[in-house]
């Protein structure tokens, strides 16, 4: 079977890298930071709020900035007014994160005609999934409720 690339392997591809003097950083890494900062506006968090969630955090590494993320989803969940659909897409992406983060040496599920070794099928029905590409979606769906 063919060398099929991880959560771990993909998000560390995500790194920021310096390209003729200036900072190239991807598009996941960056709508993580814009959904953040759109959670925190919208929760009336005060302005040290990320920065105190960050804290001994790499903010260069997805997977850091993922953690974080999921922790401030979890943080504010409480303080969101949001209609049932949109209730379920901010749990569906908290729940993606948390799948992610505990299955980083999984392959990334994207081409339906492969068969995956993993022995936990059964486990989550998520776990299917690109899950990062699912992460992305909701993200982006949720930031468009409120601009």
């Amino acid at each position: 079977m063919a060398d099929l690339q991880t959560y771990r392997q993909e998000m560390t591809n995500m790194s920021p890298t310096m390209e003729k003097k200036e900072m190239v950083v991807s598009n996941f890494i960056s709508t993580m930071y814009r959904f953040m900062n759109w959670l925190t506006m919208t929760c009336n968090r005060q302005s040290g709020y990320l920065n105190h969630m960050a804290k001994d955090s790499n903010p260069m590494l997805a997977i850091d900035v993922m953690q974080v993320m999921s922790n401030i989803i979890d943080d504010n969940t409480y303080c969101l007014t949001l209609d049932k659909e949109n209730e379920k897409k901010l749990a569906d992406l908290h729940q993606y994160c948390k799948l992610i983060l505990n299955h980083l040496d999984d392959a990334i599920r994207n081409n339906d005609c492969l068969i995956y070794d993993e022995e936990h099928d059964e486990e989550h029905p998520y776990l299917q999934n690109d899950m990062l590409n699912e992460v992305f979606n909701l993200m982006t769906d949720l930031m468009s409720i409120i601009k």
